[in-house]
């Protein structure tokens, strides 16, 4: 099973600082421990976890062993670092970095009484990364309002759309696009993309060392824009379909 791992740039976790194998020319070494929820284990996240566990670098993880789910990251018996996602990049790392600060300071702040001592050390935390500033939101919003509250918290990260393009699918396109990347050398000869920001995910690509070829438009209602990556006879379409809503 495949999945996704956020570690400091030294390639240590942030809240254990276990010092992960990397990858160096092929995966990295495997890891191994026992399955115990909040306990112990590997934790994996699925795409739909990523947000919460943002952290420096982005990693591609093979599971392997006993493998557990629960609301908001995945339990692994064992797992090894595949390769490290290029796309995750810093400006879209810190843009959401201080988005978690802010709101973490904001719950602190709208708490009463104040929560001034989580409020302190919300910017000391800032080079971990969004991880643990969303962890320490999601705590603070439990500290004052109750374990419901947490809860809360950590599903609405996942959901948040105060960004043009929510942090969700930043980050889901680092994940989802280079993996794409590595497949569509093995075994597709095309995939269509559906996107709401042509522009933006062209950009995207072209970082990956995706070659654009044909960009038509048909009015304002739709573009395609193919882009072809590293190896023959393969490609993207990006595609953007004006429907009901806009």
């Amino acid at each position: 099973m495949i999945a996704y791992k956020f570690l400091r740039l030294d390639g240590t976790s942030v809240f254990t600082g276990f010092s992960w194998p990397l990858p160096n020319g092929g995966p990295g070494s495997w890891v191994e421990a026992e399955v115990e929820p909040c306990r112990s284990g590997v934790h994996p996240c699925r795409s739909e976890h990523l947000p919460l566990w943002a952290g420096q670098t982005l990693y591609e993880v093979e599971l392997g062993g006993q493998i557990l789910h629960d609301r908001f990251k995945g339990i692994a018996g064992r797992a090894r670092l595949i390769r490290r996602i290029e796309a995750w990049e810093d400006v879209i790392r810190d843009s959401y970095t201080r988005m978690c600060a802010d709101r973490a300071r904001e719950l602190a702040r709208g708490a009463s009484p104040r929560l001034e001592q989580w409020e302190a050390a919300i910017e000391p935390s800032v080079p971990e990364g969004p991880a643990l500033l969303g962890f320490m939101a999601a705590r603070i919003a439990e500290e004052s309002d109750g374990p419901e509250a947490y809860q809360a918290e950590r599903a609405r990260q996942t959901e948040s759309k105060e960004v043009p393009m929510s942090t969700k699918q930043l980050i889901n396109d680092a994940a989802t696009v280079a993996s794409k990347a590595a497949a569509v050398q093995i075994r597709l000869e095309a995939v269509g993309v559906p996107v709401a920001d042509v522009d933006r995910a062209k950009r995207f690509y072209q970082r990956l060392g995706w070659r654009v070829d044909p960009d038509v438009s048909a009015g304002d209602d739709y573009r395609l824009v193919h882009l072809t990556p590293p190896g023959p006879h393969r490609g993207a379409g990006l595609d953007r379909r004006r429907g009901p809503g806009g």
